[in-house]
This record gives structure tokens, C-alpha cells and sequence, in this order.
């Protein structure tokens, strides 16, 4: 994936200092919070970065190009491990990322209006662990977990401070 890739499908100006940058589908909403007013790139996947019908990805990508941050965010009702699925086939679309990214840190945010299963259920499935594990593996060379790189939530809204 190269810069020209994502500039092209961006849906804010690449160079956005927004304090709030929303993304929003149905009853989801995630929103970025951009305390130090970074650049940062609101990019639409479906119908554009990836534009096969047949090929499972998020909804977002917000790359913060001065924090180094790319938060991959999908905005679901229920299905919660047909989004882990989503976000999991989404990095592996476009890693790696262009290289002026390198060292950058990748997180990814599901936000759902319902949950069927319970948060153990969830965070003991082979879709999260998975996910996990992939994120952690493209964050560096000596991974660590944080237990921030996959949150989920099922309030509807979700807002982050950066």
C-alpha cells in the first residue's frame, strides 16, 4: 500500500487538524479525538481502497500521519466475530503500509450497538485471539500486548482521546 493509495480514498483533507473526527454508520459511531491537533486521514474503505463486493473489510481507517497511529474501526449491530473477521482481512489488505509509517503503531476498534455473547465469551474466541495476535505481531519488532491494540464496545458511541 503506498501513500498515493490512501491519499486517493481519503475522505477529510490528508492534512486535517479536526479536533473530532467522527465516523459514523446507522446507530455506530466512533470518534477520534485529536488533542494535539495532528494531521490525520479519514479513509473510507468499502467502494474505494478495497472495491471488490467480495472482499470482507472495516468500515475506516484513520491514520494520524504525526502520531504515527492508524486505527482501524469497524461500526457494527451485533456481529461482533464477523467484524474481528473484517478488521483481521482489512490489515492484510493494505500491510504494509507506506513508509512513512514505519515504527507506526496500529489499534483496531469495533463499536456495536449489541452484543450477543458476553465479553469472555468474545475475548477468549480464536477471531479475537487472532486479531490480537496480528496486531501485535505488525506493531514492532519485540511485541508486547497492552490490552489496547483490539477494544470493543457495544454502546453505540465510542469516543478516544490521542
Amino acid at each position: 500500500m503506498n501513500r498515493a493509495d490512501l491519499d486517493t480514498c481519503t475522505v477529510n483533507s490528508p492534512s486535517n487538524r479536526e479536533k473530532i473526527i467522527p465516523c459514523k454508520e446507522n446507530r455506530s459511531e466512533y470518534r477520534y479525538v485529536n488533542s494535539l491537533e495532528n494531521r490525520v486521514a479519514k479513509i473510507k474503505f468499502d467502494g474505494c481502497l478495497i472495491n471488490d463486493e467480495t472482499t470482507i473489510k472495516c468500515d475506516y481507517l484513520l491514520v494520524d500521519w504525526d502520531s504515527h497511529i492508524a486505527v482501524f474501526i469497524e461500526l457494527k449491530g451485533s456481529d461482533i466475530y464477523h467484524a474481528l473477521n473484517q478488521i483481521g482481512a482489512t490489515i492484510d489488505h493494505v500491510w504494509p503500509f507506506p513508509p512513512e509509517f514505519q515504527n507506526g503503531y496500529i489499534l483496531a476498534r469495533i463499536v456495536a450497538t449489541r452484543v450477543r455473547d458476553s465479553a469472555p465469551t468474545i475475548k477468549n474466541s480464536k477471531e479475537h485471539k487472532a486479531i490480537t495476535r496480528k496486531i501485535v505481531q505488525k506493531n514492532g519488532s519485540s511485541p508486547k500486548p497492552t490490552g489496547k491494540e483490539l477494544i470493543l464496545t457495544h454502546t453505540g458511541t465510542f469516543s478516544e482521546i490521542f
